[in-house]
Formats: C-alpha cells, sequence, structure tokens
C-alpha cells in the first residue's frame, strides 16, 4: 500500500528535481508524491520541456522504492505507470493510448507525459522518481509541441484538479500493486493493446532516412519493434526513432 503523503509546492522548477533533493535530506516512504501548480522548468524525454499553465493541470511526481524490480526489467516499471495514467484518462473519454515509451494520446493528440529517473544502488533499483504532467483544464498552448489537448478540451467542461488527482494516485497503486504481486504478464499485454499504432503500417524516419514499416511489439528491455519489408523486424531504443 501506498503511503499517502502529498508535499504540495505552488512553484518549482521541475517537481522530478525537488523530488531528488528531498530524497537527499530524508527516506520518504512508497507513494510519497510531491505536487506543484507550476513547474517553471518542466522536463520531458531528452532536452524536451513540458509546458503546463499555473493552476490548470497536474504536475507532480510519484516516488517509488521497487527494489523487487531488476535492473533488466526497468521499463515495466514505465508500462504500469503509464496504464495508470491511461486508466484515469479513459474515465473521461475514448480513443486513449499510450504511445512509446511513455506518452499518453487521445486519437492523435497528447495530453499527458511521463518522466522516469531511476537512481540505482548495488546493482538494484534504490528508488524511481516519476514525474507525470497530465492537461487538464488548459486550453491555449504557446510552445511548439506540435499536438498537445487536454481534458477540457475533449470534455467542454472544467474539471476538477483535486478529483483527477486522487483517480489518478488510485489507479497508480492499483498498477503497482499489480506489479509487487508479480503480475508483469498482465501488465504487458495491456500495454500492447493499448499502444498507439500498433500492428498499422506508418512512415517513421531513424537516422535521418524515412521508412514504413510496422509497431509488432516491445521487447524487455522497452525496445521498440518495427517489421518492415520481408518481415525483417528492427529493434529502436529511446530517442533511435521517430513517428513521422
Amino acid at each position: 500500500m501506498f503511503t499517502r503523503e502529498i508535499i504540495r509546492f505552488d512553484s518549482v522548477e521541475s517537481t522530478n528535481d525537488k523530488a531528488r533533493e528531498l530524497l537527499q535530506q530524508k527516506k520518504f516512504n512508497e507513494g510519497t508524491v510531491v505536487l506543484a501548480n507550476e513547474q517553471t522548468k518542466g522536463k520531458g524525454h531528452g532536452q524536451n520541456t513540458w509546458e503546463s499553465e499555473k493552476g490548470k493541470n497536474l504536475t507532480f511526481s510519484l516516488i517509488l522504492r521497487p527494489g523487487f524490480i531488476e535492473i533488466t526489467s526497468q521499463f515495466i516499471i514505465s508500462k504500469a505507470i503509464s496504464l495508470a495514467i491511461r486508466d484515469m484518462i479513459a474515465l473521461y473519454t475514448s480513443d486513449v493510448n499510450v504511445k512509446w515509451p511513455n506518452d499518453i494520446y487521445i486519437g492523435d493528440k497528447k495530453i499527458a507525459g511521463i518522466l522516469i529517473e531511476n537512481s540505482v544502488l548495488n546493482n538494484r533499483i534504490e528508488y524511481c522518481i516519476a514525474g507525470i504532467g497530465i492537461n487538464i483544464n488548459q486550453e491555449v498552448f504557446t510552445s511548439d509541441a506540435p499536438n498537445p489537448t487536454s481534458l477540457i478540451h475533449i470534455t467542454g467542461k472544467e474539471i476538477d484538479l483535486g478529483e483527477t488527482f486522487d483517480l489518478v494516485y488510485q489507479f497508480l497503486e492499483k498498477r503497482h500493486t499489480q506489479l509487487k504481486n508479480g503480475e508483469s504478464q498482465l501488465i504487458d499485454k495491456e500495454y500492447l493493446t493499448h499502444l498507439y499504432r500498433i500492428n498499422e503500417v506508418y512512415d517513421f524516419v531513424s537516422k535521418g532516412r524515412m521508412f514504413r514499416g510496422k509497431i509488432t511489439g516491445i521487447d524487455k528491455f522497452g525496445k521498440l519493434l518495427i517489421e518492415t519489408g520481408h518481415e525483417e523486424v528492427h529493434k529502436f531504443d529511446f530517442n533511435e526513432v521517430l513517428f513521422a
């Protein structure tokens, strides 16, 4: 069970950075959340940033201690968290999927992003910080992100942030319990069921070259499997392939 400790801030540069800073000061229990009304330097994968209007969305980091998961299998954490976010959003609308590795899409528009940072000690995962951003009530996006959306765009009405946080926290705890109970195969299956554009032919870009292929799955390390011509399957790590 999670220990529901919510550490709230009005404004931080990054909830992941703040969570890491706090962990250096004391040991927090699993399920602790660092939540902010505003992130001034919200982070995405690589050099990407996360735009979020103050007081309009959910921006928080969840602290986990998944020492029971082998380092080579750590992508299962990303799968579980992605599914939890998807679970919550699917209460409000349909066609909600996970775009590899862990963006949440409604149709072809991005509504949520996840940044997972693991700390490894003695060949085990000491702790995990899962930064989560979900667009709830933001109506105007000013960054150059190509396809953002929010729940208010989808539903046409403002949604209570406390309500959505309580729901997503419950789903995060449920998915974490599945991990602890050894239900990784169930998580793997659901992740593939809701994987954006799986088993459909689309254009991709890798190393500046465009090619057509079909996503067929994910390997145990989290690499994307894309089948090209003549049933040849290629594996791609993060940032090695883009959706065209």
